[in-house]
């Protein structure tokens, strides 16, 4: 099955996402403030992932593709704590769990509904997230982690989707290569490539500003207490 669309949709949001990078995190690393707003977005991103996967594993569309099937169960049994990661790192450097971007309230508002309907277009917006930080963004990323403030305990998040050991996106790719589409199962990718890559540097060009957030704090006290009860040893096959 051709990707053509798909990877060059992911090669476009590689290229946009470096430009980012570069033209607005400080030569000598991303500042503090910059790093919160990241991970903020990234634990109210990523804390419905398992939902979003294993709903779709389950959509009929996919009840005869066993690979993509098999791996979706496993992809979601491995994202599903990530979002603590990303408030474990942000209580780690003595921060506070930003309220959820609006850019991540539209994303969890079209996808939630279009996972249940239209599933391929939710992985469509998955080939890109599991490999947007490749490319040109590798050299960027490692010269924004190059501020003082940061070391291996409160770069966890980061660590784990850079993919090294795991590497989700080469995964996603292979497989969508390998099982048989139709024309809409394609089309759906194809948008929700296009939907995702769009809205996730929305949310990354937000992410690396500086403007003030209308409230610093927004999980509940139970929230912020599952963060700080999380142990990263609960996921220590993902680094």
């Amino acid at each position: 099955m051709s990707l053509s669309k798909v990877n060059a949709i992911i090669h476009q949001s590689q290229d946009k996402l470096a430009a980012i990078l570069r033209t607005k995190v400080s030569e000598s690393g991303i500042a503090q403030s910059q790093y919160i707003r990241f991970l903020s977005m990234q634990y109210h991103l990523t804390k419905h992932a398992y939902w979003y996967f294993t709903v779709a594993a389950s959509h009929a569309s996919i009840s005869r593709k066993k690979i993509l099937r098999n791996f979706l169960i496993q992809f979601a049994r491995e994202e599903e704590l990530h979002y603590l990661v990303a408030g474990k790192d942000i209580l780690s450097i003595g921060g506070e769990i930003l309220s959820e971007p609006i850019d991540v309230t539209l994303w969890h508002a079209f996808f939630q509904k279009v996972v249940l309907e239209r599933p391929f277009e939710r992985l469509g917006a998955a080939c890109v997230l599991e490999n947007i930080s490749g490319g040109q963004v590798k050299p960027q990323v490692k010269r924004l982690l190059s501020t003082p403030f940061l070391n291996r305990d409160n770069t966890r998040f980061i660590i784990i989707h850079q993919h090294e050991k795991i590497p989700h996106g080469e995964q996603i790719l292979k497989i969508f290569k390998e099982i048989d589409m139709n024309a809409q199962e394609l089309e759906d990718l194809n948008k929700g490539a296009e939907i995702g890559a769009c809205l996730y540097l929305r949310m990354i060009d937000w992410s690396m500003s500086f403007e003030e957030c209308e409230k610093k704090e927004s999980i509940t006290a139970n929230e912020k207490n599952e963060v700080e009860s999380f142990s990263i040893t609960q996921i220590e096959h993902d680094y």
